[in-house]
């Protein structure tokens, strides 16, 4: 039965993280436009407003919020009973994998970059190996 309980703890637990890292990303869309903080601005802390320039946070807000996500996340891994090192280990991971992601579905979202990007641009700043010179060859 403990074993049981264990499994419904840590899967609770999970679920729980998954949610406090979206929703630590939503934090920051809101709070974006009704704090208007002072000091240095974190850019590209809200990836999917790239476009219309909006896409910075001021750097109290943004360590407000992912201040009381890792807090949260916190939390759930005591609750869940993990050992220190193997809930700071999993925490870094999904927190960083969930960076990952979404700053690499919206990189393809908004700058929507095709195959040969990265050679266009290593042309332009005249990389050896790419420029048309070397190609001829």
């Amino acid at each position: 039965m403990r074993s049981v309980l264990a499994v419904a703890r840590i899967t609770t637990a999970s679920v729980l993280g998954l949610g406090v890292l979206l929703a630590a990303s939503g934090w920051l869309y809101i709070l974006r436009a009704r704090t208007m903080l002072g000091g240095p601005r974190v850019g590209d802390a809200l990836p999917l407003d790239e476009l219309p320039r909006h896409s910075a946070v001021s750097l109290p807000t943004f360590l407000a919020v992912w201040g009381i996500a890792a807090v949260l996340l916190a939390l759930l891994a005591r609750w869940a009973r993990t050992e220190r090192l193997t809930a700071a280990l999993l925490l870094a991971g999904a927190v960083g994998a969930w960076a990952y992601a979404a700053t690499g579905t919206s990189i393809l979202v908004i700058r929507q970059p095709t195959p040969s990007t990265p050679r266009r641009r290593c042309a332009r700043s005249g990389c050896p190996p790419c420029s048309p010179a070397s190609r001829a060859r």
